[in-house]
């Protein structure tokens, strides 16, 4: 039997859950699944629970994505897009933008459903600040990620729960994610470096992940 009752992520990106995926991992349907985010994105939309999702929204310059200028975080799966083989975000319609912004409203019901719940749950994060907000997990973050935010992070996320029931696993490659050890880590938090395998699978490399969620407690040995 596994320790937690559920499974919740937070992010950064979509590495996270393509990995749960491959280990037959059932997670909690929220917000930060296929969306890009930074550490201060997730304390937003905790902060205000999740009401401005899609509701001020452009496409990047280079059109490969969408910002949440209110969260500052990316749409990278959520807005149509053309055809071909690398397509490109299509301007974005006010149906799109509505579409978008009531199916995040599901998400963030879910996501919050789950996180208020009394049973112990595990929130998993990859990444640290991730200030460069990139849909790639390979970036050198030029933000060191401080413990002292870690625990912010803790925090918030006790504050939003109503309870401390919980576990905040952070996954980061030590290549491209430096931790500052600026305070003694909230024991709620728990850190894990992931080798960085040859290769540069976006989806990631369950020989990398595997350890990790074995020592969670989420798959056997």
């Amino acid at each position: 039997m596994r320790p937690y009752e559920s499974v919740i992520l937070l992010g950064s990106l979509c590495q996270v859950a393509f990995q749960l995926k491959e280990h037959d991992i059932k997670y909690v349907d929220g917000p930060f699944e296929w969306t890009v985010t930074t550490l201060e994105s997730v304390l937003k939309i905790l902060r205000d629970e999740g009401r401005s999702f899609a509701k001020n929204v452009t496409v990047t310059p280079d059109a490969q994505s969408v910002s949440c200028n209110q969260y500052g975080m990316l749409y990278h799966h959520d807005f149509p897009r053309g055809s071909g083989p690398k397509p490109l975000v299509e301007p974005i319609t006010p149906e799109a933008q509505a579409e978008v912004a009531s199916k995040f409203a599901h998400k963030m019901r879910s996501f919050t459903e789950k996180s208020r719940s009394t049973g112990r749950k595990v929130f998993i994060r990859l990444g640290g600040e991730a200030t460069q907000l990139r849909a790639w997990p390979y970036n050198t973050d030029p933000t060191p990620t401080k413990i002292s935010r870690l625990n912010e992070l803790a925090s918030s996320l006790e504050s939003f729960c109503g309870n401390d029931n919980f576990d905040l696993a952070l996954l980061y490659f030590p290549n491209y994610t430096r931790i500052v050890r600026d305070a003694e880590l909230d024991p709620k938090v728990r850190l894990f470096p992931l080798p960085h395998p040859e290769g540069s699978n976006y989806r990631g490399y369950p020989a990398a992940w595997r350890p990790v969620l074995v020592e969670l407690g989420l798959v056997n040995t």
